[in-house]
């Protein structure tokens, strides 16, 4: 199955379980966004998000007023229709932006993909398709370091177990190299450990079916556990890293120097 009838089928199947996991980590995510944006001196007037799902990102960008208009892309006519509902404020397209003939021929200052190219089977074509059909400023890329150290290792021995669909895993090497080979160079980044709240574990253990013992386990690693060991965590085991990049093509004679937050 594709990553993108693997999510389409998760929205027939549980819209509003997706949904409310998807707003958990609504926040980080753009703070990451407003994060880089605003190092680059960046405003941004127009803002389009690329795999959108149920919109729970560009809402919290719409929420906190950080742009005057937003288009929101996704595959998932049921997502689609539930953001429509929820914020008829952001405009919806419903497409596949592989597909041949999808062009937006208007320019966007920001556009976002957060947490999409670890899904696809061909993430670099995909990079590709956003290079040639898009007009931007900037391309704001967040996805999970799930190649690191100690998952690797624990991979090679029980394999991985990945209920959210998954067929990407990323180190910051790996996936800098395919965004420079794509043609993008980056600007900025966040590497950083992610906040998971008690709300937040409970829900998502319940959500993929989870006993009571490993939800303890899991509540005790990812919310104590991690805070301790957050140096280890980041480089060896678990983190997410959110770039701000641009063609190279588009870049100035003397590039802002990369910054790291």
């Amino acid at each position: 199955m594709s990553g993108r009838d693997f999510y389409a089928e998760i929205y027939a199947a549980d819209l509003d379980g997706q949904s409310k996991w998807l707003e958990y980590g609504a926040k980080e995510k753009a703070d990451s966004i407003e994060l880089l944006t605003r190092h680059s001196g960046i405003r941004p007037t127009t803002l389009l998000e690329l795999g959108c799902g149920t919109g729970a990102v560009i809402k919290e960008r719409a929420r906190r007023n950080l742009a005057s208009r937003y288009v929101a892309v996704d595959y998932a006519q049921e997502a689609q229709g539930r953001l429509r509902r929820e914020a008829p404020a952001i405009e919806c397209m419903t497409a596949d932006i592989t597909d041949a003939g999808f062009h937006l021929q208007e320019p966007f200052d920001v556009v976002i993909l957060s947490h999409v190219l670890e899904h696809l089977e061909d993430p670099a074509g995909f990079l590709r398709a956003i290079k040639s059909r898009l007009h931007f400023r900037c391309l704001i890329i967040e996805v999970p370091l799930e190649d690191l150290l100690l998952l690797r290792m624990k991979a090679s021995i029980i394999g991985r177990n990945n209920p959210a669909g998954h067929v990407q895993f990323f180190t910051r090497k790996s996936f800098k190299l395919l965004l420079d080979e794509a043609g993008f160079a980056v600007g900025g980044e966040r590497w950083f450990v992610p906040e998971m709240s008690v709300e937040s574990i409970r829900f998502v253990c319940k959500k993929d079916g989870i006993g009571k013992i490993r939800t303890l386990y899991t509540l005790f690693t990812l919310r104590y556990l991690e805070r301790i060991l957050r140096p280890v965590w980041k480089r060896y085991w678990y983190s997410h890293l959110a770039v701000r990049c641009s063609l190279k093509s588009r870049m100035v004679t003397q590039p802002v120097p990369p910054a790291v937050f």
